[in-house]
């Protein structure tokens, strides 16, 4: 990987002590056999154009540190094909691609308590945000937000009443690729997907 392509961020806990105006908030009933974690640094490469955004990292990205690691969440199929990268690639060669075609990563939280995967068990007033305002701030080349999932659509919806920066992001709310959003098959969700990354200009 040629060096200074990929911008990985500083640890997620320093990252956002340089970033003062987190945000709480209560998104879903409570649990108690939830457990409380931090989710990841966003992955930036130079001028990114669009940030895709899930909710919260679930229980297999968390135990291996990686984006959507699940083997049966869709969106490195999904991504993978629009990028024209095999499935097989490695973890860096993938995040090489999502940088090189000007697209970010992050989620809309940074920590919350869940039980499991489900964004349904994430417990009220464990929520906070990620520092989305500052980091649409320091990325003025941002002028797309790609919403994984109905939740991080709501969160994302709710933040940016409050934000007048991120009020002026174009949005497309996509259908869920995880396992657990069943509804719509990987080539329904791949056309979507698809299409909102070619209207984004990326």
């Amino acid at each position: 990987m040629a060096a200074g392509t990929i911008v990985l961020a500083l640890p997620l806990q320093i990252y956002m002590s340089q970033h003062r105006r987190l945000r709480s908030t209560s998104v879903s009933r409570a649990n108690s056999s939830a457990t409380a974690h931090d989710g990841f640094a966003p992955i930036l490469g130079s001028a990114p154009k669009v940030l895709i955004l899930g909710s919260s990292p679930g229980a297999v990205s968390l135990q291996q540190q990686r984006y959507y690691a699940h083997p049966r969440n869709a969106f490195w199929p999904i991504l993978c094909d629009y990028l024209e990268l095999g499935l097989n690639a490695d973890y860096s060669s993938k995040m090489h691609a999502l940088c090189t075609a000007k697209i970010a990563l992050w989620d809309v939280l940074a920590r919350c308590e869940r039980a499991g995967s489900l964004d349904a068990n994430i417990r009220r007033a464990s929520a906070i945000f990620n520092p989305l305002e500052q980091l649409s701030l320091e990325q003025p080349s941002l002028h797309t937000v790609l919403l994984n999932g109905m939740l991080a659509h709501q969160l994302f919806v709710k933040l940016a009443k409050t934000s007048p920066k991120l009020h002026t992001l174009q949005r497309f709310a996509l259908p869920s690729t995880s396992p657990a959003h069943a509804s719509q098959s990987l080539t329904q969700k791949r056309s979507v997907w698809h299409q909102a990354l070619r209207d984004a200009g990326v």
